[in-house]
């Protein structure tokens, strides 16, 4: 599963967390107020970039058998 970063609000921390599981209840643990998901570019790419490579070459390796 993959780790994203989480930051807190009030203080300022910043956490990994595992996706799907940490990531609807992140909570600080130095003053236990909500934490958010920083979004890097790497984040919002990366399934079409996935998508584009995987799914385009698995295609072709089939076609050419």
């Amino acid at each position: 599963m993959p780790l994203y970063l989480y930051k807190c609000g009030f203080c300022g921390k910043q956490e990994p967390r595992v996706a799907g599981v940490d990531d609807h209840h992140a909570t600080c643990s130095v003053c236990h107020n909500v934490m958010h998901r920083i979004i890097n570019s790497e984040d919002m790419y990366k399934p079409y970039w996935y998508e584009c490579l995987y799914d385009t070459d698995t295609n072709q390796l089939t076609q050419n058998r």
